[in-house]
C-alpha cells in the first residue's frame, strides 16, 4: 500500500475503512479507484442517512396497537409513531421508500386479513390499505412475512399454509395470489430481498425463492444453519441475514448472498438469545429487535453490519417489553 498523508505526517499504515458509517474513518490520501474499490464493498465511510427509518408494528402484546421507530444508521431508543387500526401481534411487514405496511396478525380480531399502511414522510396512524387473500378469522394470517421491491410488496407463508400472495405498494387494494411454496407450512419466518428476489427461511430448514416482478411458485434456495422459527430478516441489496428464532441455542444469525443459491452460512451470535423477533435494515445495517430471551420478554434492540461477519451489538431500547413484532423501513431491505 502506498504512503499516506496524515496530519502533516507520512505513514505507510493508514487507517482502512470497516464499516459505511458517519462514525468510522479512512484516514489518509486515496486514490479515486481505492474509494470507488471500497464503496462497492459497501465500507466507504458516509456521512450517514437518519432519513433511513425503520419502522416495527405491535408490541407482542394483543392489547398494543403500538407502532414505534428508530433511525436505523444512528443509535438510540425507539421513538412512539402512532397507533395501529387494530391491536395485533404475529403480524407480518413491508416497506418501499414511501409506505410501510403491516398485515395479518391475531388481538382484537383472530386471524386478522387486515393490510394497512403508514407514510414514512408523517407521523401518524396507520391507514386502511385493504384485505388478504384469506378472510378474516383464519389462522393462515397469523405469522406471515413480508418483503418488497419498489413496486410489489410479497407477503409470505402463515401458519398451516403454503401461500404467497402481493400487492402493488403505491395503490391500495386487495392482495393477490401469487404462487406457493413447496414445503407447506411456512409461518413465523423472515424474508429479505434484492429488489429481484424474495428470499424466505423460516419454519422448516428450506429456503425459497420467487422472483418477485414475475408469478408462480417458489423455488429451493438452500437450507438454513438450523430449523427454526420465529426470527426475523435483514438485508442488503446483496445479503439476507436471519437473525435468532426458537431452536436450542437462540443466538444463531446466518446469511445467504441473495443473487446466487445455496445454504446459510454463519453470520455470529445474538446480542442476547431471543425469538419472537422483529427486524428492519438499510443498506448497510439490519436492527433486529428481541422479543422472548428464553426467562421473560425484552426491550432490546442490537444490530449488525450486513457486509460484514460477527456478533450483534447493542443499538438501544423498544418502548417496552415484547415480542412479535413486526418491522420495515423505507430502505426496504437496503434498496434505497
Amino acid at each position: 500500500m502506498p504512503k499516506r498523508y496524515l496530519g502533516n505526517i507520512i505513514t505507510n499504515t493508514p487507517t482502512e475503512p470497516t464499516e459505511n458509517y458517519e462514525d468510522s474513518a479512512a484516514s489518509g490520501v486515496w486514490s479515486l479507484a481505492e474509494a470507488e474499490r471500497y464503496t462497492a464493498a459497501e465500507l466507504w465511510p458516509t456521512a450517514g442517512n437518519s432519513s433511513d427509518k425503520g419502522i416495527f408494528f405491535g408490541q407482542g402484546d394483543s392489547t398494543s396497537n403500538v407502532i414505534q421507530y428508530i433511525a436505523i444508521p444512528t443509535l438510540g431508543n425507539a421513538t412512539d409513531w402512532g397507533d395501529l387500526l387494530q391491536a395485533q401481534k404475529s403480524k407480518g411487514a413491508l416497506g418501499n421508500t414511501t409506505r410501510g405496511l403491516a398485515f395479518g396478525g391475531t388481538g382484537t380480531t383472530y386471524g386478522s386479513n387486515v393490510i394497512e399502511y403508514i407514510t414514512f414522510a408523517t407521523i401518524g396512524n396507520s391507514q386502511d390499505f385493504g384485505d388478504l387473500i384469506q378472510s378474516s378469522g383464519s389462522a393462515t394470517n397469523i405469522g406471515q412475512a413480508g418483503t418488497a421491491s419498489d413496486t410489489r410488496g410479497m407477503i409470505m407463508g402463515g401458519q398451516t399454509q403454503n401461500e404467497i400472495s402481493y400487492v402493488t405498494i403505491s395503490s391500495t387494494g386487495n392482495a393477490t395470489d401469487f404462487g406457493d411454496f413447496a414445503t407447506s407450512s411456512r409461518s413465523y419466518g423472515g424474508a429479505g430481498s434484492n429488489g429481484t428476489r424474495a428470499v424466505f427461511g423460516g419454519d422448516a430448514t428450506a429456503i425459497e425463492y420467487v422472483t418477485i416482478a414475475s408469478t408462480g411458485n417458489a423455488s429451493n434456495f438452500g437450507n438454513l444453519s438450523q430449523t427454526r422459527n420465529q426470527m426475523e430478516a435483514g438485508c442488503s441489496t446483496t445479503r439476507v441475514v436471519w437473525m435468532g428464532g426458537s431452536v436450542s441455542n437462540y443466538t444463531t444469525i446466518d446469511y445467504v448472498t441473495t443473487a446466487s443459491t445455496g445454504n446459510a452460512t454463519d453470520f455470529g451470535d445474538l446480542y442476547t438469545g431471543a425469538f419472537e423477533n422483529g427486524a428492519c435494515s438499510n443498506k448497510t445495517r439490519a436492527v433486529c429487535a428481541h422479543g422472548f430471551s428464553g426467562s421473560g420478554f425484552v426491550n432490546i434492540m442490537s444490530y449488525v453490519t450486513i457486509a460484514s461477519t460477527g456478533n450483534s451489538q447493542d443499538f438501544g431500547d423498544l418502548l417496552a417489553t415484547g415480542a412479535q413484532r413486526a418491522g420495515a423501513s423505507n430502505s426496504h431491505g437496503g434498496l434505497s
